[in-house]
Protein backbone atom coordinates (compact mmCIF):
# COMPACT_ATOMS: atom_id res chain seq x y z
CA UNK A 1 0.00 0.00 0.00
CA UNK A 2 1.49 3.39 -1.15
CA UNK A 3 1.41 5.78 2.06
CA UNK A 4 -0.53 9.20 1.60
CA UNK A 5 2.57 11.31 2.81
CA UNK A 6 4.53 9.74 0.27
CA UNK A 7 2.57 11.03 -2.69
CA UNK A 8 1.89 14.23 -1.61
CA UNK A 9 5.53 14.56 -1.14
CA UNK A 10 6.51 13.28 -4.22
CA UNK A 11 3.63 15.92 -5.38
CA UNK A 12 4.84 18.64 -3.90
CA UNK A 13 8.24 17.99 -5.18
CA UNK A 14 6.99 17.68 -8.76
CA UNK A 15 5.38 21.31 -8.52
CA UNK A 16 8.61 22.65 -7.08
CA UNK A 17 7.55 23.15 -3.58
CA UNK A 18 10.34 21.20 -0.76
CA UNK A 19 9.20 19.72 2.99
CA UNK A 20 12.98 20.62 3.96
CA UNK A 21 13.74 23.86 5.65
CA UNK A 22 16.44 26.29 2.65
CA UNK A 23 20.47 25.85 3.28
CA UNK A 24 20.52 29.04 5.65
CA UNK A 25 17.59 27.97 7.70
CA UNK A 26 18.79 30.69 10.22
CA UNK A 27 19.66 30.86 13.52
CA UNK A 28 19.78 27.54 16.22
CA UNK A 29 19.93 29.82 19.14
CA UNK A 30 20.04 33.60 20.23
CA UNK A 31 21.54 36.07 22.75
CA UNK A 32 19.32 38.45 24.74
CA UNK A 33 20.70 42.21 22.98
CA UNK A 34 21.72 40.53 19.81
CA UNK A 35 20.77 42.34 16.47
CA UNK A 36 19.10 40.02 14.39
CA UNK A 37 16.75 40.00 11.09
CA UNK A 38 13.05 39.25 11.83
CA UNK A 39 10.86 38.55 9.71
CA UNK A 40 9.05 41.96 10.36
CA UNK A 41 12.52 43.76 9.95
CA UNK A 42 15.54 44.29 12.25
CA UNK A 43 15.26 43.52 15.67
CA UNK A 44 16.59 43.41 19.38
CA UNK A 45 16.69 40.33 21.05
CA UNK A 46 14.96 41.10 24.93
CA UNK A 47 14.20 37.47 26.28
CA UNK A 48 14.79 33.66 25.20
CA UNK A 49 12.50 30.71 26.62
CA UNK A 50 13.90 27.82 25.23
CA UNK A 51 14.40 28.17 21.59
CA UNK A 52 11.89 30.96 21.43
CA UNK A 53 12.80 34.71 21.07
CA UNK A 54 11.18 37.80 22.00
CA UNK A 55 12.53 40.39 20.03
CA UNK A 56 11.40 44.10 19.59
CA UNK A 57 11.24 45.07 15.97
CA UNK A 58 13.11 48.63 15.91
CA UNK A 59 10.39 51.63 16.06
CA UNK A 60 7.59 49.13 17.62
CA UNK A 61 6.43 49.65 21.36
CA UNK A 62 5.74 46.20 21.50
CA UNK A 63 7.68 42.87 21.25
CA UNK A 64 7.14 39.67 19.04
CA UNK A 65 7.94 36.08 19.34
CA UNK A 66 9.98 33.60 16.63
CA UNK A 67 11.73 30.73 16.82
CA UNK A 68 15.21 31.07 16.40
CA UNK A 69 15.69 29.71 13.16
CA UNK A 70 13.37 32.11 11.66
CA UNK A 71 16.03 34.95 13.15
CA UNK A 72 19.25 35.33 11.12
CA UNK A 73 22.01 37.21 13.19
CA UNK A 74 23.22 41.27 12.09
CA UNK A 75 26.03 40.76 14.59
CA UNK A 76 27.60 38.30 16.42
CA UNK A 77 26.15 37.70 20.36
CA UNK A 78 27.46 39.23 22.91
CA UNK A 79 29.82 37.08 25.12
CA UNK A 80 28.39 34.65 27.60
CA UNK A 81 28.92 35.39 31.27
CA UNK A 82 31.35 32.03 31.03
CA UNK A 83 33.53 33.80 28.58
CA UNK A 84 35.97 36.65 29.56
CA UNK A 85 34.67 40.09 28.67
CA UNK A 86 36.55 42.89 27.12
CA UNK A 87 36.80 46.35 29.57
CA UNK A 88 33.83 48.23 29.58
CA UNK A 89 34.71 51.44 27.27
CA UNK A 90 32.80 54.08 25.91
CA UNK A 91 32.76 53.01 22.81
CA UNK A 92 30.43 49.99 23.54
CA UNK A 93 28.04 52.35 25.66
CA UNK A 94 29.33 51.93 29.10
CA UNK A 95 31.08 53.88 31.22
CA UNK A 96 34.24 53.23 33.08
CA UNK A 97 33.30 50.52 35.66
CA UNK A 98 30.75 49.09 33.72
CA UNK A 99 28.39 51.69 34.91
CA UNK A 100 25.34 52.89 32.74
CA UNK A 101 26.27 56.09 30.41
CA UNK A 102 23.71 58.64 31.90
CA UNK A 103 21.02 59.73 29.81
CA UNK A 104 17.37 58.53 29.00
CA UNK A 105 17.08 54.78 28.44
CA UNK A 106 13.70 53.84 26.88
CA UNK A 107 12.72 49.94 28.59
CA UNK A 108 10.35 47.50 26.65
CA UNK A 109 9.05 43.86 28.66
CA UNK A 110 6.00 41.81 27.46
CA UNK A 111 3.47 42.72 30.16
CA UNK A 112 5.36 45.36 31.71
CA UNK A 113 4.64 47.95 28.96
CA UNK A 114 7.41 50.51 28.10
CA UNK A 115 8.59 53.11 30.67
CA UNK A 116 11.61 55.80 31.09
CA UNK A 117 14.52 55.19 33.20
CA UNK A 118 17.28 58.07 33.35
CA UNK A 119 20.54 57.11 34.63
CA UNK A 120 22.14 59.86 36.32
CA UNK A 121 26.18 61.10 36.98
CA UNK A 122 27.52 58.92 39.74
CA UNK A 123 25.31 55.83 40.99
CA UNK A 124 21.53 57.99 40.60
CA UNK A 125 18.63 57.21 38.49
CA UNK A 126 15.51 58.10 38.45
CA UNK A 127 11.93 57.37 36.93
CA UNK A 128 10.05 58.60 34.77
CA UNK A 129 8.16 60.72 37.49
CA UNK A 130 11.12 62.07 38.23
CA UNK A 131 11.53 60.14 41.71
CA UNK A 132 15.37 59.81 42.55
CA UNK A 133 17.52 56.45 43.66
CA UNK A 134 20.94 55.19 43.58
CA UNK A 135 22.46 51.86 42.57
CA UNK A 136 24.90 49.62 43.46
CA UNK A 137 27.31 48.71 40.49
CA UNK A 138 29.01 45.22 40.65
CA UNK A 139 31.20 43.30 38.54
CA UNK A 140 30.71 42.90 34.84
CA UNK A 141 28.24 45.37 34.75
CA UNK A 142 26.07 44.65 36.78
CA UNK A 143 23.69 46.64 38.83
CA UNK A 144 21.58 46.50 42.13
CA UNK A 145 19.15 49.32 42.58
CA UNK A 146 19.60 49.96 46.41
CA UNK A 147 17.20 52.86 46.99
CA UNK A 148 14.30 54.49 45.44
CA UNK A 149 11.60 53.23 43.45
CA UNK A 150 13.51 50.17 41.64
CA UNK A 151 14.62 48.86 45.49
CA UNK A 152 15.59 45.57 45.41
CA UNK A 153 15.53 45.07 41.31
CA UNK A 154 18.92 44.18 39.45
CA UNK A 155 20.15 44.74 35.68
CA UNK A 156 22.99 44.61 33.77
CA UNK A 157 24.84 46.55 31.10
CA UNK A 158 24.00 44.82 27.94
CA UNK A 159 25.81 45.02 24.16
CA UNK A 160 25.75 48.70 22.72
CA UNK A 161 24.47 50.42 26.56
CA UNK A 162 21.15 48.35 26.33
CA UNK A 163 20.46 47.85 30.15
CA UNK A 164 18.59 44.26 31.07
CA UNK A 165 16.38 44.49 34.18
CA UNK A 166 14.65 41.94 36.26
CA UNK A 167 13.63 40.67 40.01
CA UNK A 168 16.48 37.95 40.10
CA UNK A 169 19.87 38.89 41.72
CA UNK A 170 21.98 37.66 39.03
CA UNK A 171 19.31 36.43 36.40
CA UNK A 172 19.77 36.72 33.07
CA UNK A 173 16.47 36.58 31.91
CA UNK A 174 15.37 40.36 31.86
CA UNK A 175 11.96 41.38 31.86
CA UNK A 176 12.57 44.67 30.78
CA UNK A 177 15.13 45.64 28.13
CA UNK A 178 16.37 49.37 28.16
CA UNK A 179 17.62 51.22 24.87
CA UNK A 180 19.61 54.59 25.77
CA UNK A 181 18.26 57.50 23.51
Amino acid sequence: MIRPTLVINVLLSALGFSLAPPASAGMTGCAIGQRVKAPAGPATVVSIQGSACTVRVDGRPYTDVYAAFMLDALEAPAPSPSRASPPATATNGTAPGGNPKPGLYQCFGGPAGNLKLRFLGGNGYANEQGVKGSFAPGRDGQIKFVSGPWKGFFGKVLAHGRIGLTSVDGGSFYNLTCDPR
